[in-house]
């Protein structure tokens, strides 16, 4: 059997990478410190071809368990658009610190360093704790440090995702039989992806001929577990294509997939590359990808800082004995639920749209309060749990949709929008054309009954369906369990006011509103 005498492939082009950028950090000495006493003592960066390692001290001074990757957002982020996330411990995804311990060790930071980035920047708990608080069991740590020189994974180029996934290409060739692609692709999501799903990954040339790969025996979708990654060595026959010029791997062209969802399971990458030229036939049938875990994070067993020498920043005196009660724990991960929540409780009503109900008309900015809008530069925007407007799982409008549709009306008709846009979204349960479907229809039934009741000179009403395709929340949780909460978020319907076609009808609106609010006597 003839081999691919140039593809020796991946195990020959990474033994090359190996080789070149060594196994040893690159030094470095950089201290983040918070006012809580934690300290982080950055000691030293190993560019990996599948990772970013920090070697790091962690000191905990206080009587507190703290947490530095709550919500999986301990991440390192670079200036390329590269976002890598922590694989923890598997015994401590949480990053969980116990009062009084000091821990060393790795951490590791899935996907590599672009060769475009320069910068990274490391962040715990953002989003989520404070840097100020001495408080705050959820510590934001983050400095800025500049990437090792000439210290990379390898890649000749590379493409990264907002979900956290890369793809790095160690090596592309072109010979007469074909052309062979050797790469890495790593996830550093909370659920699988795929590539290649529906046979969509191509590879094109500047004329816009394609072709795709033969897929692997063992992986054709070219599957890439939570926390792990695939080494692959795939083989197109590329005959067809001009080789010399740069090609372009697509991944998922096609599917729906998207390039900046940062909850995409079927991402979609471009990358472009200018393919060696090299002899030698290639084996048919000869891509394989393997695949295998990511190196977990280390940290060493806890000692007490009794027994070494104590950061310089010890924790305030007055941290501990000071009369605040701590901030509860679960409060931070409630911050988006928590802007949705309005600011005054809802009088006796249970179910969340009757929130936004009192009685009698109301004034433009009790509407827009009252719906949670939000002005934006579209115009008024308003996001809806879908769980309060239709029955179940169904597109049809439930009863408890004549609590929040009057308002709905009252505030199309007092701002006069030259357009409505509709726009559903489901969350991820159950086949994605049934979502999609769905969400088609929700959209569509909401438009129609608030068009029915626009009256003589209505708006354009736009309806728009996404499915299952712009979560705003993870429909699962980082141990791959059910979120519900997420879900429910995710099930929802952003409707948009656009602005009125003339500034006048805008002033109209907000002349009329200052007379309503200006009736002492006006009825609610």
């Amino acid at each position: 059997m003839r081999r691919f005498r140039f593809a020796s492939g991946f195990a020959a082009a990474l033994l090359a990478v190996t080789c070149a950028i060594g196994t040893a950090a690159a030094p470095l000495e950089r201290r983040i410190e918070h006012p809580d006493g934690t300290s982080l003592l950055l000691k030293g960066i190993d560019l990996r071809p599948d990772s970013i390692v920090l070697s790091v001290t962690i000191a905990n001074p206080g009587s507190r368990e703290i947490r530095l990757n709550g919500a999986r957002s301990l991440v390192i982020t670079d200036d390329a658009n590269g976002v890598h996330f922590l694989n923890p411990p598997a015994a401590n995804p949480a990053l969980r610190i116990p009062a009084g311990a000091l821990l060393s060790g790795d951490l590791v930071f899935i996907g590599p360093l672009s060769p475009a980035a320069h910068q990274l920047r490391f962040a715990s708990n953002e989003g989520i704790g404070t840097t100020d608080n001495p408080l705050d069991d959820t510590p934001i740590l983050s400095t800025t440090v500049a990437a090792p020189p000439g210290r990379r994974g390898g890649a000749v180029a590379q493409g990264d995702h907002p979900n956290g996934a890369s793809i790095a290409i160690i090596s592309a060739k072109a010979g007469p039989a074909g052309c062979v692609l050797s790469l890495i692709a790593t996830n550093g999501n909370d659920r699988a992806i795929r590539l290649n799903q529906a046979h969509s990954l191509v590879l094109e040339d500047g004329r816009g001929n394609k072709v795709a790969p033969l897929a692997p025996a063992t992986n054709p979708d070219l599957t890439v577990a939570p926390g792990g990654e695939i080494k692959a060595d795939l083989i197109f026959p590329c005959q067809k294509l001009d080789t010399r010029g740069t090609l372009t791997l697509t991944t998922n062209r096609g599917t729906g997939g998207t390039t900046d969802n940062p909850y995409e399971t079927v991402p979609v990458f471009t990358v472009a590359v200018r393919p060696e030229t090299a002899g030698g036939s290639p084996t048919p049938n000869s891509s394989r990808a393997s695949a295998a875990p990511v190196a977990r994070s280390q940290l060493g067993p806890p000692g007490t800082l009794a027994q070494t020498q104590p950061p310089p920043t010890p924790a305030p005196p007055s941290a501990e004995p000071a009369p605040p009660p701590p901030m509860p724990p679960a409060a931070p991960a409630a911050t988006p639920e928590t802007r949705e929540t309005p600011a005054k409780p809802p009088p006796e009503q249970k179910p969340p749209a009757r929130e936004v109900q009192p009685t009698g008309p109301l004034s433009l900015s009790e509407l827009k309060e009252a719906l949670k809008g939000k002005r934006t530069a579209q115009g008024i925007r308003i996001v809806l749990p879908a769980d309060s407007l239709f029955d179940g799982q169904t597109g049809k409008l439930g009863a408890q949709a004549d609590i929040v549709l009057p308002r709905l009306e009252e505030l199309i008709a007092k701002t006069h929008p030259a357009e409505v846009t509709i726009a559903g979204h489901t969350d991820s349960v159950g086949d994605d054309d049934a979502n999609q479907t769905l969400s088609e229809e929700r959209a569509k039934n909401l438009g129609k009954s608030l068009a029915e009741h626009a009256g003589k000179k209505p708006p354009r009403f736009v309806e728009q369906g996404f499915g299952r395709t712009r979560p705003v929340a993870p429909n699962h949780n980082a141990d791959g369990s059910d979120n519900p909460e997420g879900r429910a978020k995710n099930r929802r319907i952003e409707i948009t006011l656009s602005k009125p076609a003339k500034d006048a009808k805008d002033k109209d609106a907000k002349d009329k509103d200052t007379k309503e609010q200006n009736e002492p006597d006006r009825k609610r």
